[in-house]
């Protein structure tokens, strides 16, 4: 007799999944976001270490043939980017190739060294996520990068030149 009398608590999981959905959907679209920054990530790094790899074999000894050094790294790391990351924009892309001398260790010639920054503002394309990832960076959006939520990312590479003659610093953006 108990047992048909005793209060039913049925569709008291509707409620607990409602408010425990929203938080699910947030953690898994940000998982979502953040890996696809991680992506962006290797990419922008692995696409300026082959393009500082592709600017030790050109020469640059003055302002001309830095101006075409840079021009072809330029064209080198935007054509990496392309092929490896999804959405990639060119107006996103910001950077410095820099040939710098050093100087070599005691009684050592100077050395001519290739550095390259690169910076690239990667879209948030989940919206909530994108809103609450753009305030992280502390940039909330760069004034070079088109408007929009984005996350700055950024890569340095640096590699000696082999036999150089030597030189004054000479740097150029892309």
């Amino acid at each position: 007799m108990t047992r048909f009398m005793r209060p039913r608590a049925e569709g008291q999981a509707l409620p607990e999944f409602g408010m425990a959905l929203p938080i699910f959907l947030l953690l898994a679209f940000a998982i979502v976001q953040v890996g696809l920054l991680m992506s962006g990530d290797v990419a922008l790094v692995n696409g300026t270490r082959d393009a500082v790899r592709a600017a030790v074999t050109y020469r640059v000894g003055g302002a001309t043939t830095a101006q075409a050094a840079c021009s072809l790294t330029a064209a080198e790391i935007r054509t990496k980017l392309a092929g490896a990351m999804p959405g990639f924009s060119s107006a996103r892309l910001k950077g410095v190739v820099t040939y710098a001398q050093v100087a070599g260790p005691s009684g050592a010639p100077a050395l001519t060294v290739v550095t390259i920054d690169a910076s690239y503002a990667q879209p948030l394309v989940i919206p909530l996520v994108g809103a609450i990832l753009d305030r992280v960076d502390g940039l909330g959006g760069p004034a070079w990068a088109p408007p929009g939520d984005t996350f700055v990312l950024g890569a340095r590479e640096s590699m000696r030149l082999e036999g150089s003659a030597g030189g004054a610093t000479v740097t150029c953006a892309f």
